[in-house]
């Protein structure tokens, strides 16, 4: 199946980033969101989220800190590749 594509993060501010993308052309059962700090410190956090949703705020981050962010698309067992990006707070 197809994944997400174009990701992009705005409106980056000390707690707060909000992320977009295009959504997968295929018929997907869910789309993943994950994010975490970059290094691995911490984990990382994931939604799932309905689709055609095709933006989140993504909220709690750490201020002054450098943040990874992937979103895929999964039906059945199915996941697509991640469209990944990387921002700072």
């Amino acid at each position: 199946i197809d994944g997400p594509t174009q990701i992009l993060v705005r409106d980056v501010s000390d707690t707060v980033a909000f992320v977009e993308w295009i959504p997968p052309r295929a018929k997907v059962d869910f789309i993943l969101l994950k994010y975490g700090l970059v290094g691995g410190e911490g984990g990382r956090t994931t939604f799932r989220l309905q689709p055609p949703l095709s933006q989140y705020s993504v909220q709690a981050l750490r201020p002054g800190s450098r943040y990874e962010v992937s979103v895929s698309a999964v039906r059945g067992t199915n996941e697509s590749d991640s469209a990944t990006t990387q921002f700072t707070t």
